[in-house]
């Protein structure tokens, strides 16, 4: 092609070109690698403000398979997920042009049910804490049934009272009423040992000090 022989357009992958000489959204070119597609996890964190984690990953959420690509030194994780977990997204306008990401209410969502993909567990809950006093408690709520995840309730439930957050009396009522009985990690990516709390059906595997902790690191 002359246009990339003359070395005005990059190829990123097969068919797929953008102009040399333009700075284009990263986010634009990793939603365009595949459809459908989102930013999230830690890269919506980072939009919304809910961390201070500068990244040159930019985590995909997709319904297909995806290999992970490196462009003009950013990586893109794609991060498959079930079809009945790609919701909650919106538009961001770029000038004329757009990308999808997932909401604020599903980014923390999101972060709870996959805690690897937010920069951790500590990320997942310091964007909660930033966050609680903007979130939209009902959508919240349903974003978090539809999810099918019975632990990312119990978390958010749990970490909801134990950090005192705002508006959660609603989340923490219902929750109660759909809660399984048998236990699961508070942090799946920390010790299988911790306390076992009956009323989350939780194995709390960090103290109360340490949630304190990573909430506070937010301030």
């Amino acid at each position: 092609m002359n246009l990339k022989r003359k070395g005005l357009i990059t190829q990123v992958e097969r068919g797929k070109y953008i102009l040399s000489n333009r700075d284009v959204d990263s986010f634009l070119i990793g939603t365009r690698l595949i459809e459908p597609s989102a930013i999230a996890y830690s890269s919506a964190l980072n939009y919304y403000g809910l961390t201070e984690q500068i990244s040159n990953i930019v985590h995909i959420q997709t319904s297909k398979r995806k290999q992970n690509k490196e462009i003009l030194n950013v990586r893109y994780q794609f991060i498959t997920i079930s079809p009945h977990k790609f919701f909650g997204i919106r538009k961001e306008w770029v000038g004329r042009d757009f990308y999808f990401i997932t909401d604020m209410e599903k980014t923390i969502v999101d972060c709870f049910d996959l805690p690897e993909y937010a920069g951790g567990f500590t990320e997942a809950v310091k964007g909660l804490f930033i966050s609680h006093e903007r979130l939209d408690k009902g959508k919240l709520w349903h974003h978090a049934l539809k999810m099918e995840n019975n632990t990312l309730i119990k978390r958010l439930g749990y970490l909801s009272e134990i950090l005192e957050l705002k508006g959660f009396e609603d989340f923490r009522a219902n929750a109660a009423q759909v809660l399984l009985p048998k236990y699961t990690l508070l942090d799946p990516l920390s010790s299988a040992e911790g306390k076992h709390l009956k009323k989350w059906r939780l194995i709390v595997n960090h103290t109360e000090s340490e949630i304190y902790a990573m909430a506070r690191t937010a301030l």
